[in-house]
């Protein structure tokens, strides 16, 4: 907020000029006034000028664009935590999607050589027991 004080300041110095122009030129069209001249530049500077002031300081006061501001610095910082959060769930994502690769293909090794110790042990079984196999015909 105290970034804008120089046009707020600006803003009391023009309403200051106006307000003492708007009292000349009523003091130039009353040149012989019936009541004393520094009565109606007091009315007009008691009610223009400090009714301006109170109401500049109300403004400096006011602190909804801070507050937006922050609520927006606030909304930006936890949309990028979620983000991060989302970034590094995908990264154990993909570690556990490689971890069941590498498992898969364990198991299929795994069930390859069960099928080749298999395969040996019937070869082996038979041929002790004198039962040879039929020679496979792949034309069959």
């Amino acid at each position: 907020m105290w970034q804008n004080i120089k046009y707020y300041a600006l803003a009391l110095a023009v309403i200051l000029i106006g307000a003492s122009t708007s009292t000349a030129l009523q003091l130039l069209q009353a040149y012989l006034p019936i009541g004393h001249p520094l009565g109606a530049l007091a009315a007009n500077l008691s009610g223009v000028t400090i009714g301006t002031i109170i109401m500049v300081i109300g403004f400096l006061k006011d602190n909804r664009l801070d507050q937006e501001r922050k609520r927006a610095d606030n909304a930006i910082a936890e949309a990028a935590v979620a983000t991060a959060k989302a970034a590094a769930a995908e990264v154990v994502i993909q570690q556990e999607r490689e971890r069941a690769d590498r498992y898969l293909a364990e198991l299929e090794r795994f069930r390859e050589s069960y099928e080749r110790t298999t395969e040996a042990l019937i070869q082996l079984l038979r041929e002790r027991n004198g039962n040879h196999p039929p020679n496979p015909d792949p034309t069959e």
